[in-house]
């Protein structure tokens, strides 16, 4: 049997109240003059705002999209995006971060996406050739070409089913399932909790062992059940896709081999895949004419050990998910990023909203930065 979950990715129906506030602090902020100061205050100092982008997934397949709501934005809204980068902003390729660059009244960006999508590929990498944009592709090696490769998309898959299904009691056992092995019982507002919530709390536990209790609960649900998500981009590139990235100018470059949190390996498994994903990189991408000494870590995972590793094993540059302006002078494996989604750059009827644009790419990181 085939459920189709409708995932909904918009609030034109019942805003949050933590929307209609982070509504009203944008335009307290812009009236006061504090979105354009925290703009020239990036562009003085001539820091760089790294943008950070996981799926664009086109308007119309939002519902079939299962990936967690903070790493998905819509077609219309990046197109949006590169738009208003490309009229207010100086924009980086990743061949140029290291160069001395022109000094400029505007911000300089630095555009990156994660995992390696095969949306990346199919929807987004036209809209950059077409803005003329060089992006970063931090890849997942092992998995390439793989569809379903996270478990996070097959954990909130059984959430929608449960809650479509009026199965709450199936999902709280879900859950409550790691407390044998963990001792570390889910309390009650993680179980009802928000989807970062939970994800957030199963952090804690493997892959192997949440996909083969989904598949538990998937089972109990329903024996016949159609296992086959519809969401068409839910695979990572393949070796070829990326090639073809690499030709068309734009950096490819390591998530690691398998996505691990780093700071859960131990030293060796730390390097190997540090090493075996810079490998598979320059044999299959570069073909030895070239390699990227960039890395992205899973989950923006780091310490300065795994910082050690990074450069022992020849990284250059290492980034991560903490949102802030980089330098660009120093702490090069450790650069700042800026997460981009659909709740940064749309208003609550999907519309874009260059104010919360502007919050999302100047205020925030300016305030982490130097606040």
């Amino acid at each position: 049997m085939r459920y189709h979950v409708h995932i909904e990715r918009s609030n034109n129906n019942g805003t949050s109240l933590r929307t209609v506030l982070r509504q009203i602090r944008i335009q307290t902020l812009d009236a006061c003059g504090q979105l354009q100061a925290a703009r020239s205050n990036i562009a003085r100092k001539h820091g760089v705002i790294v943008l950070m982008l996981h799926r664009i997934i086109p308007d119309g397949q939002m519902h079939q999209c299962r990936s967690p709501r903070g790493m998905v934005l819509r077609e219309s809204g990046f197109r949006a995006l590169l738009q208003y980068l490309r009229a207010e902003t100086d924009i980086i390729a990743p061949t140029d971060l290291s160069h001395t660059r022109v000094r400029s009244e505007r911000p300089q960006v630095l555009v990156t996406f994660d995992d390696g999508w095969a949306d990346n590929y199919e929807v987004a990498a036209p809209y950059l050739a077409a803005f003329n944009i060089k992006a970063c592709f931090f890849v997942v090696t092992a998995y390439a070409g793989c569809s379903h490769p996270f478990w996070p998309e097959h954990v909130l898959w059984l959430r929608g089913l449960t809650q479509q299904t009026h199965r709450s009691d199936l999902w709280k056992s879900f859950l409550e399932s790691f407390h044998a092995r963990s001792n570390n019982r889910p309390r009650p507002e993680i179980v009802s909790g928000s989807e970062e919530r939970v994800l957030s709390w199963l952090k804690q536990f493997s892959a192997a062992e949440i996909l083969e209790r989904v598949d538990e609960a998937l089972f109990r649900l329903d024996p016949t059940l159609d296992r086959i998500a519809s969401d068409p981009y839910e695979r990572l590139m393949t070796w070829e896709e990326m090639r073809s990235l690499a030709k068309q100018g734009h950096m490819l470059a390591s998530h690691t081999c398998t996505h691990p949190l780093l700071t859960h390996l131990g030293g060796r498994a730390v390097a190997e895949e540090l090493r075996n994903s810079w490998l598979a990189l320059n044999t299959k991408v570069w073909q030895g004419t070239g390699s990227s000494a960039w890395i992205s870590y899973p989950n923006g995972d780091v310490d300065s050990s795994v910082q050690a590793a990074a450069q022992k094993a020849g990284y250059r540059y290492g980034f991560t998910t903490v949102p802030g302006v980089w330098p660009g002078r120093c702490e090069s494996l450790s650069i700042p990023r800026v997460n981009i989604w659909d709740g940064s750059l749309l208003s609550s009827d999907g519309t874009f909203n260059e104010n919360s644009l502007a919050h999302t790419l100047f205020w925030r990181p300016s305030h982490a930065t130097w606040h």
